[in-house]
């Protein structure tokens, strides 16, 4: 599936694991892919180029290729949950 599809702050599924997974922080590392379990949900925290996606899921936010995404049939972040995305529009004191 194309990157296209996605966007920041969606919801996606792991589809197939892919061969290994790279962190998504300012240092990346190649990390184990049995991180992530395929039908893993995750949300979408920004698009890479190279149809890259920067993914949140329960352990840690990783770089992954869109090929072994697919989009969540919960379209919407469930109440109380935190996406772990800011606008950017808020000012800390």
């Amino acid at each position: 599936m194309a990157d296209s599809a996605f966007q920041v702050g969606d919801r996606v599924k792991v589809s197939a694991r892919p061969p290994y997974l790279k962190s998504a922080e300012h240092m990346p590392m190649l990390r184990p892919s049995d991180l992530v379990d395929i039908g893993e949900e995750g949300i979408i925290l920004s698009r890479k180029t190279g149809g890259y996606l920067s993914v949140r899921f329960s352990r840690g936010a990783f770089l992954i290729d869109a090929q072994y995404l697919t989009p969540s049939l919960k379209s919407d972040v469930e109440p109380g949950i935190s996406s772990g995305i800011s606008s950017g529009s808020e000012e800390s004191n």
